[in-house]
């Protein structure tokens, strides 16, 4: 699962490449590690992540999702058998999984294109379009996580068509559009909001207004040889998306513009036989959702894992999600372990970040007891 814009936060993915060395190098063969995270800003002595532009946190969100599944499926050899994204993490999805040819080349165009940086944020000019305003006229817009169901707050939408029903998420609804109406909308139905104080219209009705825009946007080169044993789901279509440059784009686009029930989404990814879903992404904002999502959807006897949570030590995040992975019997490679118990052994005198693989550290002694095999 490949989470949405947002979900970055200072510092994140800080340490990994201390105990990921060799993982890290063919990363930044492939291209600039630095731009994927915006390092200026996730780095930054003050950590000035929110106030990061849209452009800057979906390449951030992105980068940190194309690590992790470097992580898990290159270095520990797990290999998902379907894949899905809540936003724009369909976009994090596509250039995770060895899909698209060039990924990295989206970085340059998402900072500069007009989709990002006017029309469904900064100026808002989809907005501004669709509203049928003047170049004067001032836009306040913002977005409000509210606990409610779209049958809680339909019944207000005619009254208010500048607010609308965003993203379905389990027992919570994003609603957006301008603020005011927002605010009076959820006072009217009696629910409270909270303000995400971000300016984004995807998702939204005057999303329309750019989706072939937002199609050419993500039309990109396939790999000569596609992961064909990897199911690729989206939130608006019923079956899984076929591999074809103008199919990817489409969807991307659809997924962007259109409402987003996340809800649906993964059920129906229990439907195509999923039952681990595994949050390859910074934090476990996903996770959090879909630990609601299952038992509301009677998802019976599946489990929702993230590999990262913000404020925890990141390799003590990775080994908690690979722990659960083997409680479930899903096959990896233990190459990790071996080769840093080894070093550690060859090298005792030695700091263990001298080692290729430098996470079974201090904070974990006792992984394999003296004397058991290994």
């Amino acid at each position: 699962v490949f989470p949405g814009v947002g979900t970055v936060y200072p510092n994140m993915l800080k340490h990994l490449g201390h105990s990921f060395p060799a993982l890290y190098a063919e990363l930044e063969k492939q291209g600039d590690l630095q731009a994927m995270l915006q390092s200026q800003h996730v780095y930054a002595p003050d950590g000035a992540t929110q106030n990061m532009s849209l452009s800057e946190l979906a390449i951030s969100g992105v980068g940190a999702s194309y690590i992790l599944t470097k992580l898990l499926t290159n270095t520990f050899n797990i290999k998902p058998k379907l894949a899905l994204g809540y936003s724009m993490g369909e976009a994090s999805m596509w250039a995770s999984l060895d899909v698209w040819q060039q990924p990295h080349n989206l970085i340059d165009a998402t900072q500069s294109s007009s989709i990002f940086t006017q029309d469904i944020s900064g100026a808002l000019n989809c907005v501004r379009q669709d509203w049928q305003l003047l170049p004067s006229d001032e836009i306040v817009w913002n977005s409000f996580v509210t606990r409610a169901t779209p049958e809680e707050l339909a019944p207000y939408l005619a009254e208010y068509p500048r607010a609308y029903i965003a993203i379905i998420q389990g027992d919570t609804c994003v609603i957006a559009g301008c603020e005011a109406s927002c605010k009076a909308l959820l006072k009217q139905a009696g629910k409270r909001g909270i303000a995400s104080n971000k300016v984004t219209a995807m998702h939204t009705l005057p999303a329309m207004q750019i989706i072939e825009q937002v199609k050419q946007f993500y039309y990109q080169p396939l790999m000569d040889t596609v992961p064909d044993a990897i199911k690729f789901i989206s939130a608006t279509e019923a079956q899984p998306i076929q591999l074809t440059s103008d199919a990817i784009a489409q969807s991307i686009a659809d997924t962007f513009c259109h409402q987003l029930n996340f809800t649906q989404l993964i059920a129906k990814a229990y439907q195509h036989g999923s039952r681990l879903f595994v949050e390859m992404g910074a934090d476990r904002q996903t996770t959090t959702l879909i630990d609601k999502i299952l038992p509301s959807q009677a998802c019976h006897q599946a489990h929702a894992i993230a590999v990262n949570a913000k404020g925890a030590d990141e390799c003590i995040s990775l080994l908690k999600c690979l722990g659960q992975l083997l409680s479930h019997q899903v096959p990896m490679s233990f190459a990790p372990f071996i080769d840093s118990i080894d070093c550690a052994i060859a090298r005792a005198s030695e700091p263990l970040q001298a080692c290729g693989h430098a996470f079974l550290s201090t904070k974990t002694p006792h992984l394999i007891s003296e004397g058991e095999p290994h």
